[in-house]
């Protein structure tokens, strides 16, 4: 991404962005239990130009974009989205320029990085029955990055 971009980005993503950690209720599968939370970083900009949110997608070079119309009497809204590992490497390229979501873009940085040493880590034992669970310290971690999130994206005073 050229530097002038990444900074027009930042200040976008500033503005119109959303930096955080979506929390998932998963049912039973290869990797989950009853009731497991799936914690994935999230990287989101709307906006009712879509010109913009395309641009924002070819800038980047990844991602999906929704739109949506919630009301009859309201504009249809463009919604870009990067997660996990696309969103880490997209932010990691943007801390640098943002000045308002700083903070939690690198909280959401250290987040992401630490559920994958942990995954790598998970993936590296192994159980009789097959699945390999995400231990209980690592939920309990991801669910307090999820709260400090949770926190600098709190609306109100």
């Amino acid at each position: 991404m050229k530097t002038e971009d990444a900074i027009y980005l930042a200040g976008f993503i500033d503005g119109e962005g959303c930096i955080g950690i979506n929390k998932i209720h998963r049912t039973l599968d290869s990797a989950c239990r009853p009731g497991y939370f799936a914690y994935e970083l999230a990287l989101t900009v709307g906006n009712t130009d879509e010109s913009i949110i395309y641009w924002i997608q070819e800038v980047v070079g990844k991602g999906h974009i929704l739109s949506s119309q919630r009301k009859a009497n309201c504009k249809e809204c463009f919604t870009w989205t990067v997660n996990s590992r696309q969103a880490l490497s997209t932010l990691e390229e943007l801390v640098p320029y943002l000045k308002v979501k700083r903070k939690v873009a690198e909280l959401c940085i250290e987040f992401q990085r630490l559920k994958q040493e942990q995954n790598r880590e998970r993936m590296r034992g192994s159980r009789k029955d097959g699945y390999k669970v995400t231990s209980d310290e690592a939920l309990q971690r991801r669910e307090w990055f999820y709260q400090q999130a949770k926190g600098f994206n709190r609306r109100g005073p």
